[in-house]
């Protein structure tokens, strides 16, 4: 016997049987034979109702994917979003649904852990689309750690990726996937990114961490496919061969999306210089290929590079409101405002300022035209192709402070001062410019204090002491970009299989 929609109610003299499932309650008094009916309750839906509950005991783990940090990069504010907690990523199968069905189980671990569970279930719970991870139910955390499940045994981009050594044929046919899967623009980190392993279609499910310090995004090719009819999606065991993935790009692809994939899926190389060897690198380096191992120049972009400069493109490690508030000045400085709490974190931090190479259409003409040239000027000049990934152009460099004064943390800050002051960052010098203007920039200080927002006068030194503000030691770390050798293999390919002439590098 069962009684719907009932709560609050007494039995005696008789036995029941408890049934799983939601109700919809009542207040019932039985004794004996007489039912007596109260009044009727009715509890709002939640969206919770709405995916199943799903106990311990009836979750089988199958097979561990993995673990990863929480923490992430904030493509809209291009900061790194810290979280303290970790997903841990299982196969399992689930008691009571079809034994041939796999879920992903994700379970959430830390101090953050239910507050990035929450943030996970309302993004996924609101969404049914093939274009996103499906939510199949939960385990709220009451008695384990809060987890979320999924339908099917996704796996995730980001270590097929990382498995296959940052590929840049992967790279470019998972920048083509994107394209056909959303409207093109649409940026995605390359760790939120799922495959449906019996599909190959894409979803976006939660985020993925991946290795080293380089930051993959895709957001598709303007025109996709030079083939309307061809179905996109490749099988999981291709990626690992090179010379197929290389002959699905050359059928699917035009040579320009072929090209912007490949450019775009460059390796990242930082190196720390001293600071004697700055100048050299960050004023005669830009519009080179150059051996990055002995800085012998294989190639240069034929046009004057007096139009070349830096631009500052986001500060890190720097507190929040210091982070979203800087202003790029009309001079080329950069202005921060500083409140009284932000000096014991100026302190204690070494903070990094990230300067990128422009115009941007220049930097990318010059490396394009060294990917399609690559093989034929290394002939021409007689040079080794076993070592191309040695063969660089300068991307950007990274300014580094640090505190020199560590007593300056236990000086107390004037509190009749006007808050906030001003940390500016001096204009970086063009790449054209004279040696003696390279000379004064890396000889004076980086940075000044200034009480006014257009940093118009300096505060003075002992001023600066006493409101506690940082004097900086500064350090400058250079990026340089490379390619891996199948995307050199796969461009001399398409060459040779079209018999295209490249144009001078110009």
């Amino acid at each position: 016997m069962s009684f719907q929609g009932s709560s609050r109610f007494t039995i005696k003299g008789g036995s029941f049987t408890n049934m799983e499932g939601t109700q919809q309650v009542s207040n019932v008094n039985i004794q004996g034979n007489l039912v007596q009916y109260m009044s009727q309750e009715k509890r709002e839906r939640r969206i919770w109702d709405e995916f199943m509950q799903v106990p311990l005991c009836k979750i089988y783990i199958k097979r561990k994917v993995g673990e990863t940090d929480c923490s992430r990069i904030d493509l809209k504010r291009k900061t790194m979003r810290t979280v303290n907690a970790c997903r841990t990523i299982n196969i399992v199968s689930i008691q009571g649904e079809d034994k041939d069905l796999e879920f992903l189980h994700i379970a959430y671990s830390g101090p953050d852990a239910s507050e990035t569970f929450q943030q996970d279930f309302e993004q996924f719970s609101h969404v049914r689309d093939v274009t996103v991870a499906q939510l199949f139910g939960y385990n709220d955390g009451q008695n384990a750690l809060p987890a979320l499940i999924f339908y099917d045994a996704l796996v995730p981009v980001a270590h097929i990726f990382e498995q296959n050594g940052f590929s840049s044929l992967i790279f470019t046919y998972f920048q083509h996937l994107v394209g056909v899967t959303w409207t093109v623009g649409s940026k995605l980190d390359f760790g939120e990114l799922w495959l449906h392993p019996r599909t190959g279609r894409l979803c976006i499910g939660p985020y993925v961490d991946y290795s080293g310090t380089q930051f993959y995004s895709a957001s598709g090719f303007k025109t996709n496919s030079i083939t309307s009819n061809k179905c996109p999606h490749l099988p999981l065991q291709i990626y690992k061969d090179s010379n197929a993935l290389i002959s699905y790009l050359i059928q699917t692809l035009s040579i320009q999306n072929i090209i912007i994939g490949i450019r775009w899926s460059n390796r990242l190389i930082r190196e720390w210089v001293p600071n004697k060897d700055a100048q050299f690198r960050i004023s005669f380096l830009p519009g080179l290929v150059y051996s990055r191992t002995y800085l012998e120049i294989i190639a240069q972009w034929p046009e004057d590079i007096n139009t070349w400069y830096y631009i500052p493109w986001h500060p890190v490690r720097l507190p929040k409101e210091m982070q979203e508030n800087w202003v790029d000045m009309d001079d080329g400085s950069v202005q921060f405002p500083v409140m009284p709490s932000h000096i014991p974190y100026l302190q204690n931090q070494k903070i990094c300022f990230h300067y990128d190479l422009y115009p941007g259409n220049k930097w990318i003409k010059l490396a394009e035209s060294w990917l399609l040239q690559a093989h034929s000027i290394l002939s021409q000049c007689g040079l080794q192709r076993d070592n191309m990934e040695d063969y660089s152009i300068l991307d950007n460099f990274w300014l580094y402070l640090q505190c020199e004064d560590e007593q300056l943390a236990q000086t107390s800050s004037d509190t009749s001062t006007n808050w906030p002051v001003y940390l500016f960052l001096k204009p970086v010098p063009h790449p054209s410019d004279p040696k003696t203007v390279w000379d004064s920039w890396l000889q004076e200080a980086k940075y000044f204090w200034s009480f006014d927002t257009a940093g118009h006068e300096e505060i003075p030194k002992d001023i600066q002491i006493s409101l506690g503000l940082p004097s900086f030691t500064w350090s400058i770390e250079i990026r340089h970009v490379s390619w891996d050798h199948v995307a050199y293999d796969a461009l001399l390919r398409y060459l040779c299989s079209n018999d295209n002439n490249s144009t001078p590098l110009d």
